[in-house]
């Protein structure tokens, strides 16, 4: 199968306005990608005075006439009140995707202990590394982008043997992945995404931490919405020690009430894929909810917060 490829070039305050149409009519996941980037890891080269290239794939089917309207219409909308570059469109071949992502997803370090090694690559690790084995895919979550980052670093401070974990917005499983051999006991990964569940399942299979992590399409409900994907029981009953949500600052604030819910007192939440402007507004709407600031992180103009909740 074909997939049609949206990208745009926008600057840095824009790039969250553009995530959310993306993501509102892709599939798989919106990646954002830094311009001129000279290194991986835990140092990387980037001038945060450039703009990002903000990229969808959108699959070629019945659908794409309606998919490619709607992404036009709402660019064009969102140009009307912050200038943009023009929308870039072009036909990529499965397979010619497949082998241009990996020509650019080699091993590297986002944190403290944690190795992302692509699946297709060999590595030898030392006693202190925690390898993760990955074939992301179309699903967004390789360890590359500074709000996974982020996360990678707030999990390997938090997560402690036996601990149960939700998971909003996996992806790949990254962070699951991470969080299994970190020592938790039980991982509930959730994405409304069915090629980035699918794409999580076989990076769960393949890390063997598949028994410790269950992945299910949905995700926590928004005021007066219906839970999707876990029964209601098991998040409104104060069941997680931590939970994260490498996502949208807007969609953070919406999913406040639920997340806030879904934690044990004093659980701890790690929240990102936040640009600095949004900082606030997602914070406000976790303190509104029960929760405590006890950190905050930044990888350029993204941010982390980390909150815990009131006993």
């Amino acid at each position: 199968m074909n997939w049609v490829e949206f990208s745009i070039e926008v600057d840095r305050e824009s790039a969250e306005a553009v995530t959310e149409i993306f993501h509102r009519f892709g599939w798989g996941g919106v990646a954002i990608e830094e311009v001129d980037v000279g290194g991986y890891g835990n140092d990387p080269e980037i001038n945060h005075e450039n703009p990002v290239i903000v990229k969808v794939y959108v699959p070629e089917d019945e659908n794409i006439m309606d998919k490619r309207e709607h992404i036009t219409q709402s660019i064009s909308y969102l140009s009307m009140i912050r200038p943009l570059s023009n929308l870039v469109e072009k036909t990529v071949p499965q397979e010619d995707w497949e082998q241009s992502w990996k020509k650019q997803f080699n091993v590297h370090q986002p944190g403290a202990q944690t190795v992302i090694v692509p699946s297709w690559q060999d590595y030898h690790p030392t006693e202190s590394e925690i390898v993760i084995k990955l074939d992301p895919g179309m699903a967004f979550g390789t360890g590359l982008h500074p709000t996974t980052q982020l996360c990678i670093r707030e999990l390997e401070k938090w997560v402690k043997p036996n601990m149960y974990l939700l998971d909003i917005g996996t992806g790949s499983g990254i962070l699951a992945i991470l969080s299994a051999k970190l020592g938790a006991h039980k991982i509930v990964a959730l994405d409304t995404d069915p090629i980035a569940v699918e794409r999580a399942l076989e990076n769960s299979s393949m890390n063997s931490v598949e028994d410790v992590i269950e992945i299910a399409e949905g995700t926590l409900p928004l005021a007066n919405q219906d839970f999707l994907g876990i029964d209601r029981e098991r998040w409104a009953s104060g069941t997680f020690d931590i939970v994260v949500a490498n996502i949208l600052a807007h969609v953070i604030a919406e999913l406040a009430p639920a997340i806030m819910t879904a934690l044990k007192p004093n659980g701890v939440a790690i929240c990102s894929g936040i640009i600095t402007d949004g900082f606030s507004h997602a914070l406000t709407a976790l303190t509104e909810h029960g929760a405590t600031l006890v950190d905050a992180t930044s990888q350029g103009d993204w941010r982390a917060l980390i909150v815990t909740k009131d006993s």
